[in-house]
């Protein structure tokens, strides 16, 4: 269960990080979404934990009105051992190979 907290304690970091507008924004996707959490052990009992959402299609903005093709994936990878933070990373990859 820390792993997760960690994971979650890491995507807030992300989120915190991303410029903000002032306003929200709903973003619906028309197409394919896929998700994904994928945890392994060590020997040494490191967890890592492994968590990728994806999404190919057409990207709409509620509010704003306007549309977009895309395609983009989303990593987020955290290893612990107890309470020790082991590495954390997030990777956002889109078509072109921009990560």
């Amino acid at each position: 269960m820390k792993h997760f907290a960690a994971l979650a304690f890491v995507a807030g970091l992300a989120i915190a990080a991303l410029p903000t507008t002032g306003a929200a924004e709903t973003l619906r996707i028309i197409g394919d979404e896929a998700t994904g959490l994928t945890t392994t052990t060590d020997r040494d009992g490191t967890v890592t934990s492994v968590a990728t959402a994806a999404f190919d299609g057409l990207l709409t903005d509620v509010e704003g009105g306007q549309r977009v093709l895309a395609s983009a994936v989303f990593t987020m990878s955290v290893a612990v051992n107890g309470d020790e933070l082991r590495g954390a990373k997030i990777v956002y990859t889109s078509p072109g190979g921009a990560t």
